[in-house]
Parts: C-alpha cells; structure tokens; sequence
C-alpha cells in the first residue's frame, strides 16, 4: 500500500470529488447561456469557469484563461478599472454596471456586468455575467443624434418663426398706420370737396333760386307758368346738393357720433317714407373715428339702396353691437329682395364699395337676399384695427 495515497473513503477525497462535481455542473449549466459567464474565485481573482460566450468576447482561449486573474483578461486599458471594480464585487452581494472599451479597428465597445457572490463547498466564488450591450448603446447614440439634430432644426425652425412673426407685427403696424392715414387722407378730400360745394354750388343754387322767386313780381313773367317749375328744379338740385354734401362729409358724425347720426338719419328716412325704422344699439364704447366713419359710409349706402332698389319695403331694421373684440352692424329690410348670382359686376349698386371699405380696415362684409323674402347686410370689423 502506498503511503502517499488517501484510502478512497476519506472525507477529504469526497469532498474534492464533490466540488468538481459541482464545478461540472455549473459548466453545463453556464454553457448554453447567451450573455458571457465567468467563474471567478474570491480569494484569488482567478477564473475558475467561463463559458464559450465570455471566450468569445474576450478574443481568447479557454486554456489561457483558466487561473488568470479576471483583470488580466480584458484589454490594457481596463485592467486598473476592472480590478477596482472586482474589488467592489467581494464587498457587496450584487453589482450592477457597465464598461466601455476600444475594440479591433478601433471600434467603440459596451460591456454591462452583474455580479453576485457564490459559496461552493464553503468556497466564495463571485459569478460574473456579461452582456454585449455595444448594439442598443450605438442605436441609443443614433436616436440621441437624430433627437439632437431635429431639436436643432426645429429651434431654428422656431427662430424663424419669431422671426417672420416680429416682421409681420412690424408690417401689420405699418399697414396700420398707412390704413389710418389714407383714410383721413380720404375723409379730408371728401370735407374739401363738401366745403367747395357749399361754398359755390349750394349758394349758387340759393342765389338762383331767390332770383326765380323774384321774377314772380315782375308783371312781364308773372303769368309764366315756367318760372314755378324753374324755383322746383332749383330747390331739388339745392335739396341734391346737401344730400351730396352729407354722404362726403356728415358733420353730425363728428358732432354726435356714429349712434347719434344713425339714429337721426333712420328718422329722417322713416318721416319722408312709408316705412318703418327700427334701431338697437349694445355699443357703450366711442369707436376709433375711422371706424366710425366707415360704419356710417356702409350703414347710408344701405340705406340708399333700400330707398331705390328695396321695392315693397315696410320695416327697416339696424343692429349695432359688440362681439368680443369686433364691432358688428346688421341692416335688414323686408321688401322683395333679389337674386345675388343676377348682381352685374358692372352695376356693383354700392355693395363692392361697401365690401371694400370694411375689408380696408381688415373686417369682413356679407349679404344675403331672398326673393320675395328681404335682404339683410352684415359687416365686422375689429375693433384693434386702427389701434398703435
């Protein structure tokens, strides 16, 4: 018998015998895993066990792994990092974590480990498990790019969407002001023009007729019948003419006010017809001149297409309110109405003057008509449109 041998029932050989066998196991068991697995021994940092897919990250060979020091078995420049890291590993019962190296051409590499001690047959071992994360970090670095770059375009994007707004806040303001300006330009020519009518027309037309008059003492045309239908056409054309001289400059708008002068006007209009005038006003406010002044415009020209046009018209009826930040007027009537597709684009009848005025000061104007059903005009304009 050989003294240098152990007899095959000694606890020692049973032992040993157990431990490899539960190494065997546990290399089986690691050996279809999909991550990099290695066995590594607490005490000594050697790998006791690694599976072919922790060969295959590491570029090496099982027999030249097995014993080496797990920190000798990653590249150069990680070596100082995973010893630090192993280190932290035999204190803690699990560590989480990731590691990034350069691999062959020069390529980026990621690396996430986990770590959890084991005890084997009264042995610590730490087990390792790693996976290539290299795939979803680059496709993280793409989306973060690709993140990056839309954000830049988009800030720029927005940038010049400041940019344009501010230029056209300046150009509305400047649109604004040349707006205002043409239609006081406009007001002050038609004031012009009233004033010189009075001043000659109409006070030819009173000279006139004063002298017709006194052509009825003189006996040579006392008996003349023609001499009252000559003081009749002076006294329509003076009539006429104030009428003239009220739509290019109503002095009562800028005495009274827009409401005022509605209201004064619908009245004269009901007392030298047969119909009926109804108006309502919600407006507590005095609107800017400009919009004053082509409320009425639009308002009178209403009114004269329903003395000339609005056959069979009984009721009138004029809606003044505020909506919000617009101002709106309604003007209604009963009479016939009309076909809006038979409207000439040669005989506008005041409607394309009336859209263009309130379009001018950025409003909208609308109309609708029936046969036999009335007719009924709308304008809005914002009350800001003058505004500085």
């Amino acid at each position: 018998m050989n003294t240098g041998q152990l007899p095959l029932n000694n606890p020692e050989i049973r032992s040993i015998q157990m431990a490899e066998n539960l190494l065997d196991i546990y290399a089986t068991i690691i050996a279809t895993s999909c991550y990099g697995i290695v066995l590594v021994k607490a005490e000594t940092g050697q790998i006791a066990i690694c599976n072919q897919q922790f060969l295959m990250q590491s570029g090496e060979k099982a027999q030249n792994l097995i014993g080496t020091p797990i920190w000798e078995a990653v590249p150069p420049e990680l070596k100082t990092r995973t010893k630090t890291i192993f280190n932290k590993m035999l204190l803690k019962d699990e560590i989480t974590g990731q590691q990034h190296f350069t691999g062959c051409n020069n390529a980026s590499c990621y690396l996430e480990y986990s770590s959890q001690r084991l005890n084997l047959n009264d042995e610590i071992y730490v087990q390792i498990i790693i996976k290539d994360i290299t795939r979803y970090i680059k496709r993280e670095h793409s989306l973060k790019a690709s993140v990056t770059k839309y954000k830049i375009k988009f800030n720029n994007l927005m940038a010049e969407y400041e940019s344009t707004r501010t230029q056209l806040k300046e150009y509305s303001h400047k649109l604004h002001e040349m707006t205002n300006a043409f239609i006081n330009a406009k007001e002050d020519e038609r004031k012009i023009i009233a004033i010189e009518l009075h001043d000659r027309v109409a006070q030819d037309l009173i000279s006139l007729g004063h002298q017709i008059e006194s052509l009825k003492h003189i006996s040579a045309y006392k008996d003349t019948a023609d001499i009252g239908e000559l003081a009749k056409k002076a006294r329509e054309a003076l009539s006429s003419t104030r009428d003239i001289m009220k739509t290019l400059y109503p002095i009562s708008l800028t005495r009274y006010g827009l409401i005022e002068t509605i209201a004064q006007e619908l009245n004269d209009f009901e007392a030298t017809s047969n119909v009926s005038t109804r108006f309502k006003s919600c407006l507590t406010t005095k609107l800017d001149p400009a919009i004053e002044n082509t409320l009425y415009r639009i308002f009178h020209e209403a009114l004269l297409n329903i003395q000339k046009h609005s056959l069979n018209a009984h009721n009138v009826t004029v809606l003044l309110e505020k909506k919000g930040q617009t101002v709106e007027m309604k003007i209604r009537d009963d009479g016939d109405g009309f076909n809006i597709q038979n409207i000439s684009g040669k005989e506008p009848r005041g409607l394309e003057i009336m859209r263009q005025r309130a379009l001018l000061l950025g409003g909208n104007f609308g109309l609708e008509s029936f046969h036999h059903n009335g007719t009924e005009i709308w304008v809005t304009i914002p009350v800001d449109s003058l505004s500085a």
